[in-house]
């Protein structure tokens, strides 16, 4: 069986850098996934399509099956979303079903191309395609922004291990830095919520972190880390507005405001957690 083109995945139809909403992000990351070698390992390919080095994963592919977990989420959020619609579940169900069963057993050993009739038929993209159209898009992130962004977290990671440094300090700079990491990464499958979860992970790292004073190399460092947030934050603007611990962070960030107090005042006023 050939590798399915473009046209045939009727994935020319619609922005293939949009991840506004999950059926765009499904039909962008199969679309990459489309691209790859039919001949080559399910495991290979979809490491390369989630930017993991498959050498690392081969062994233990560990990170690849976390990450297909996560895809799989976003299947259910899409077909949820789909439930809340007015239109007949015919047009969509089983098509999310036959894509969910794919990715969940698929078997990491086997050839891609075995999986080519699952996710690739033309009812198939044609029923994501619709359920890319119905259902409502969220704000979009700049993917160049976020780009910088992780180009920046690689340099500073560069010269982690050189800093003069406390141990609890470097702990909690690399915290963030993966937290950062990670939001923009997911980005592409998980669109705005990812972002928004990696803000509220940060949160509870910055509530985490003794008030002890802070050398001048800590402290510099450390702003390099507020200052990576303050970014994030201007780059995903439209999905995280309105978000309280979001806003706390971006305090934290901007103002270098007390840790512990910013986060703890937000916290206090959450439903069923506050007074």
């Amino acid at each position: 069986m050939s590798t399915p083109s473009r046209s045939e995945n009727h994935l020319n139809s619609i922005d293939m850098t949009s991840y506004t909403n999950p059926a765009k992000r499904l039909l962008s990351v199969l679309g990459e996934a489309s691209q790859k070698n039919p001949n080559e390992a399910t495991g290979k390919v979809w490491s390369s399509v989630f930017g993991l080095p498959w050498d690392d994963n081969r062994a233990d592919p560990h990170y690849v099956q976390r990450k297909l977990a996560v895809l799989r989420e976003e299947i259910d959020l899409l077909e949820l979303q789909m439930k809340r619609t007015a239109f007949a579940p015919e047009g969509y169900a089983q098509y999310l079903d036959r894509v969910r069963t794919t990715i969940s057993k698929a078997n990491l050993d086997a050839t891609w191309k075995s999986y080519f009739q699952s996710l690739y038929s033309p009812e198939v993209q044609l029923s994501l395609l619709w359920c890319s159209q119905v259902i409502a898009d969220e704000e979009s992130v700049s993917m160049d922004d976020l780009a910088d962004l992780l180009a920046t977290i690689k340099a500073f990671r560069a010269n982690i291990d050189s800093l003069k440094i406390s141990e609890p300090v470097r702990d909690f700079i690399l915290r963030q830095l993966d937290l950062i990491e990670q939001a923009i990464q997911e980005y592409p499958i998980r669109g705005g919520a990812a972002i928004r979860d990696g803000f509220h992970k940060a949160a509870a790292v910055y509530a985490g972190m003794e008030d002890a004073p802070l050398s001048n190399t800590e402290a510099e460092n450390v702003g390099k880390v507020n200052g990576l947030f303050s970014r994030l934050g201007k780059a995903a603007d439209g999905v995280i507005k309105a978000d309280k611990l979001v806003t706390a962070v971006l305090n934290i960030a901007e103002k270098s405001a007390p840790a512990t107090k910013a986060i703890a005042a937000v916290i206090d006023k959450l439903p069923g957690i506050g007074q």
